[in-house]
C-alpha cells in the first residue's frame, strides 16, 4: 500500500486512467439513455395533447343527442395536432440547459380516423354511456313480475293456448263437416243413381213382358216362315184380284158395245150382266182374303219387330243394370272415402279435446253439458252411414247377378225380378229417408254456428272498421312529411346507407295492414301476446337503444316539454313531427304507415288481451250453442270494443291498465311503444334507422364523423456521448429509438376513443 501511494514511477496514473475511461463511458451512455426515455415520455405526452386537442372539437349537435363524434377534416385536424405537439415540445424561452429538446419531425406525423359513429358498436356503446342511468328499468322489472310471478302469464298464456287449441279444434271440425258433406253428396249421388236404376230395370222388365205376352212361344224363324207364306199368298190374290178386274173391264167393254148396236137382244146383255156380277162377287172375295193376309202380314211385322225389340231391350237392360252397378259400387266408394276422412278429423278432432283440456284444464265442462258441437258423432253413426250405402251397392250387384242368370226367353223369372228391384226401392227410400233427417239436423246446427258466428265476427269487424278509420291520423296531414320520408327511405336514402355500412339487407315488406278476418285478426292479437310471455323473463334484452329513441325523438303523443324538462335534443322540435320513434321501430316509407302500424297492433295486443279477459269472464266458456272458438269469438266481439276505447285513450296522451287484474298498472302510449320495441326482434334494422334519424335532424354525417382516432409521430433527440456505441447497441436498449449519426429517432403512436 506504502509503494501504491508513495512510489514515483507513473503507474498509478496510467492504472487510474484505465480504470476510470470505462467508468466515463458507462456514465456517458446513461446520461444518453436517460435523455432519450424522458424525450420519449415526452414525445408521447405531445402526441396525446396533440390528439385529445383534434378531438375536443366534436360536433356540438351531436353532442345533444348524447353522441360524441369529430367531424373528420384531414387537412385541419393535422395542422392543430402538429401545432399542439410542437408547442408541448418546444421548451421554455429562457436561460439554462436543456436536457433532451426532441425534435418533431412534421412530414412524418400522421392522423388515421379508425372509427366512425356509423359502426353499429361504437354507436351502441355510446347509447348505453347515454342511457345506463336514464332507461326506466323499473318499468319492465314491474311488469316482468306482474307478468311472470303472479300468475298473469300463465292465465293469459292459457286463454293464449285455448285460442290456438279451439282454433285447431274449429278447423278439424270444419274439416269433419266437409268430409261429412261429401259423403252426403256421394250419398244422394248413389241414392240417385240406385232409383234412377232401378226406374229403368222396372220400366224394362215391365215393357219384357208385355212383349213375351204378345209373342207368346212362337219363334222368330216361325214368324218369318208363316210371313213368307202369308206374302206368297197375297202376291196370289193380287194377281187372281187384277185378273178379275181385266176380265170385268172386258166384260164391262162388251157390255158398252153392244148397247151401241141396234137390235141386239136383251138377253144377250142380261147374260153378260150375270158374268160381270159374278166376276164382282169373285173379286170382292179375293180382296176380303187380300186384307186379311195383309192384317195378318202387319200383325207378323209387328211380332218380328216386338221380338227384335225384346232381344234389345233384355240386352240394353242387362248392359244398364251392370253399368249402373259399377256406378253405384263407385259412389259406395266415394261415400266410404269420405267418411274416413271425417272419422280420421273425428279422431283428431278427440284428442285435440282432451290434449287441450289437459293443458289449460277448460272446455271439458262444456263437453259434458252434452253440447252437440261438442260430442261429436258416435261410432255407429260412421257404421250405419258405411252400412247403408254397403247394403245398397250389394243389392245392386245381386240384382245384376240375377239378371245375368236369366235366359232371354224364360219370361217366368220376370216376377222375382220384379220383386227384387221392388225391394231395392224400399231399400233406397229408407236409406234415403233415415240419412236426410239427420243430414238436416246437421246441416241446421252448422247453418246456426255459422250464422252465431258471423254475428259475433260482424260485431268485431265493425269495430276494425272504425279503427282503420282511425288509422291514417297523421299530425303533419295526408302527406306528411313526405319529402322527409324521401330522404330516409328513397333510392339513396340515409337508411338505405346505414344498412349498407352495416351488412343488412334491404327492407322489401309491405306497410302494415289491419287483417281483413277476425279469426287473423285474433290470431295476430294472440301470437303478440305469446312473445310478451316468452319475453316476461328477459324484458332488458336491447333496453337501451329502444329507451334512447323513445328519449331523444318523438312520437305520436309526444308534445312540447314544460319546465324545461325536454331533452336537449328538442324531440318536439323536430322537422318529422310526432313518427320519429314509430318510423324507428317500423321502417315505413309514411307517415300512415308507420303511425297506422302502431296504432294497429296497439289495437291488436290490446284485442287479444281484452278477449282473453272476456273469455275468462263467467259465462262465456259454457254457451249453450257453439264450438270452443265461438265462445272466443263471442269473448272477441266484447273484447274489440273494449281494445278500442283503450287505444283511442291511449292516443290522446291519456293511460290505461295493461291487465284488468292489474289496476294500479297504467301504462301509456310512450310504454306500450317499448312493449312494440321488444316485441320486433329488429334490433339492427331499429339500430340503423335511428342513425338515419340522427342525421336527417343535425345535418351530420356518421360515416364521416369518426370517433377513434390513431395518431403517430416522430421524433428525434441529439446524443451527446458516444452516439456510436448506442448506433451499435440499435434495438437493445428497449427505449424504442433508433441511433443514427449525433441523433436518436423516436417513434410513437396512440389512440384516442371518446368510448
Amino acid at each position: 500500500m506504502r509503494r501504491f501511494i508513495c512510489g514515483t514511477r507513473g503507474s498509478v496514473s496510467v492504472y487510474l486512467i484505465v480504470v476510470l475511461v470505462p467508468i466515463f463511458l458507462v456514465q456517458a451512455l446513461f446520461v444518453d439513455l436517460i435523455r432519450i426515455r424522458a424525450a420519449a415520455r415526452e414525445s408521447e405526452i405531445a402526441m396525446k395533447d396533440g390528439l385529445r386537442s383534434v378531438m375536443s372539437r366534436y360536433d356540438l349537435k351531436l353532442a345533444d343527442y348524447g353522441l360524441f363524434g369529430l367531424r373528420w377534416e384531414e387537412e385541419s385536424s393535422r395542422k392543430l395536432f402538429l401545432e399542439v405537439a410542437e408547442r408541448v415540445l418546444t421548451p421554455l424561452e429562457g436561460k439554462g440547459l436543456h436536457y433532451t429538446d426532441p425534435k418533431l419531425a412534421k412530414e412524418l406525423a400522421s392522423l388515421h380516423p379508425v372509427y366512425t359513429l356509423a359502426n353499429p358498436a361504437v354507436f351502441e356503446r355510446q347509447i348505453a354511456q347515454e342511457m345506463k342511468v336514464k332507461a326506466p328499468v323499473e318499468f319492465l322489472t314491474e311488469l316482468a313480475d306482474k307478468f311472470s310471478k303472479t300468475g298473469a302469464a300463465e292465465s293469459y298464456g292459457k286463454g293464449a293456448d285455448y285460442y290456438e287449441g279451439a282454433a285447431k279444434l274449429e278447423a278439424l271440425y270444419w274439416k269433419r263437416e266437409e268430409a261429412l258433406d261429401e259423403a252426403w253428396s256421394a250419398a244422394q249421388d248413389l241414392i240417385q243413381s240406385g232409383q234412377s236404376g232401378t226406374a229403368a230395370a222396372q220400366a224394362a222388365l215391365n215393357r219384357l213382358q208385355e212383349l213375351a205376352g204378345r209373342i207368346g212361344m212362337r219363334t222368330a224363324d216361325e214368324i218369318r216362315q208363316e210371313l213368307a207364306v202369308t206374302e206368297e199368298g197375297i202376291r196370289d190374290l193380287v194377281r187372281q184380284s187384277e185378273s178379275l178386274e181385266s176380265a170385268m173391264n172386258s166384260v164391262q167393254m162388251s157390255m158398252a158395245a153392244l148397247s151401241m148396236v141396234p137390235g141386239v137382244g136383251i138377253a144377250q146383255l142380261q147374260g153378260l150382266q150375270e158374268n160381270l156380277s159374278h166376276l164382282s162377287a169373285s173379286l170382292s172375295s179375293v180382296q176380303s182374303e187380300l186384307r186379311q193376309l195383309n192384317e195378318r202380314k202387319d200383325k207378323l211385322v209387328r211380332l218380328l219387330e216386338d221380338i227384335a225389340e225384346y232381344t234389345a231391350l233384355f240386352a240394353s237392360a242387362k248392359a244398364a243394370i251392370r253399368i249402373k252397378s259399377e256406378v253405384i259400387s263407385v259412389r259406395r266408394s266415394k261415400v266410404e272415402e269420405s267418411l274416413k276422412e271425417a272419422m280420421a278429423a273425428e279422431q283428431e278432432w278427440r284428442k285435440e279435446w282432451d290434449s287441450l283440456s289437459t293443458r289449460t284444464g277448460m272446455g271439458q265442462s262444456v263437453r259434458k253439458e252434452g253440447n252437440p258441437y261438442a260430442s261429436g258423432y258416435p261410432d255407429s253413426f260412421y257404421d250405419a252411414y258405411r252400412t247403408g250405402a254397403a247394403t245398397i251397392a250389394a243389392a245392386f250387384q245381386g240384382l245384376e247377378s240375377r239378371w245375368n242368370d236369366v235366359e232371354w226367353w224364360n219370361t217366368a223369372r220376370w216376377e222375382g225380378l220384379l220383386r227384387d228391384v221392388e225391394t231395392l226401392n224400399n231399400q233406397l227410400r229408407s236409406y234415403d229417408s233415415t240419412r236426410r233427417q239427420q243430414e238436416n239436423e246437421r246441416s241446421g246446427r252448422n247453418s246456426e254456428l255459422k250464422k252465431k258466428s258471423d254475428e259475433y265476427k260482424g260485431k268485431v269487424a265493425s269495430v276494425m272498421g272504425n279503427v282503420k278509420q282511425s288509422m291514417g291520423g297523421c299530425a303533419m296531414g295526408a302527406d306528411a312529411g313526405q319529402e322527409l320520408y324521401t330522404r330516409l327511405v328513397g333510392k339513396e336514402g340515409l337508411e338505405k346507407k346505414y344498412r349498407a355500412y352495416h351488412n343488412l339487407p334491404q327492407p322489401t315488406g309491405t306497410e302494415f295492414s289491419m287483417p281483413g278476418e277476425t279469426d287473423s285478426a285474433i290470431g295476430r292479437g294472440m301470437g303478440l301476446m305469446d312473445r310478451l310471455k316468452e319475453s316476461a323473463n328477459g324484458l332488458k334484452d336491447e333496453l337501451l337503444l329502444n329507451e334512447y329513441v323513445l328519449d331523444k325523438f318523438n312520437y305520436r303523443t309526444r308534445t312540447e316539454a314544460v319546465g324545461g324538462a325536454e331533452p336537449k335534443s328538442r324531440p318536439a322540435g323536430h322537422p318529422l313531427r310526432q313518427q320519429e320513434a314509430e318510423y324507428a321501430l317500423y321502417g315505413f316509407g309514411s307517415c300512415a304507415g308507420n303511425i297506422g302500424a302502431a296504432y294497429g297492433e296497439l289495437f291488436l295486443f290490446l284485442f287479444a288481451i281484452r278477449t282473453v279477459e272476456a273469455w275468462m269472464e263467467p259465462g262465456t266458456q259454457a254457451m249453450e250453442v257453439g264450438t270452443p272458438l265461438l265462445s272466443v269469438l263471442a269473448a272477441a266481439a266484447k273484447g274489440a270494443v273494449r281494445a278500442a276505447e283503450d287505444v283511442k285513450r291511449l292516443a290522446e296522451g291519456g293511460s290505461v291498465s295493461l291487465f284488468s287484474n292489474f289496476k294500479a298498472f297504467e301504462v301509456t302510449y310512450k310504454d306500450c311503444l317499448r312493449l312494440f320495441f321488444l316485441l320486433h326482434p329488429n334490433h339492427n334494422s331499429v339500430m340503423a334507422r335511428t342513425q338515419a334519424l340522427v342525421e336527417l335532424n343535425t345535418g351530420t354525417d356518421l360515416v364521416q364523423t369518426t370517433t377513434y382516432v390513431q395518431g403517430s409521430m416522430t421524433t428525434s433527440v441529439k446524443l451527446w456521448f458516444v452516439p456510436g456505441i448506442l448506433a451499435k447497441l440499435n434495438g437493445a436498449t428497449g427505449l424504442g429509438c433508433e441511433a443514427s449519426g449525433n441523433r436518436c429517432t423516436i417513434r410513437k403512436t396512440a389512440v384516442y376513443s371518446y368510448d
